[in-house]
């Protein structure tokens, strides 16, 4: 994703109230986490802290670490011992551990789609995605 040209959206620049407002949405998240898993009250407050340490927290950075901390936690047979080795840095970092995940065979097919949605002047339905696919597969 580095060599794409990129279109910043600064939220993590925002004054203290977003900030305090994404610390609320982290409590809320790790509580529901927490209430949904079934965590210890210790893991729920390790979780917590982590996430709060983070420097700059946007909420997509915070969507996209929660649902990477939410598959760590449902894949373990013991959720109360995951250990949870790093959080993305970024929005960037969290995107790059997404495509990262991608199996070699589909490849091929992320990158048509993300050509297509990048190449769209308008967010594309289901079905028209389904046909820009079809058509860039022929």
């Amino acid at each position: 994703m580095s060599k794409l040209p990129q279109i910043r959206l600064r939220g993590e620049d925002e004054n203290d109230k977003l900030r305090e407002e994404i610390n609320l949405v982290i409590d809320q998240r790790v509580n529901e986490l927490a209430t949904n898993l079934s965590l210890s009250s210790r893991n729920q407050k390790w979780l917590r802290e982590r996430l709060l340490q983070m420097e700059h927290r946007t909420y997509l950075w915070l969507h996209l670490a929660m649902e990477e901390i939410r598959e760590a936690y449902q894949n373990s047979l013991y959720p109360n011992e995951v250990q949870i080795d790093s959080l993305p840095k970024s929005v960037d970092d969290a995107y790059e551990r997404i495509l990262q995940k991608i199996n070699v065979k589909q490849k091929p097919n992320a990158q048509k789609v993300l050509c297509v949605i990048l190449g769209a002047r308008r967010p594309l339905t289901i079905r028209e995605m389904a046909l820009a696919l079809g058509a860039a597969r022929a």
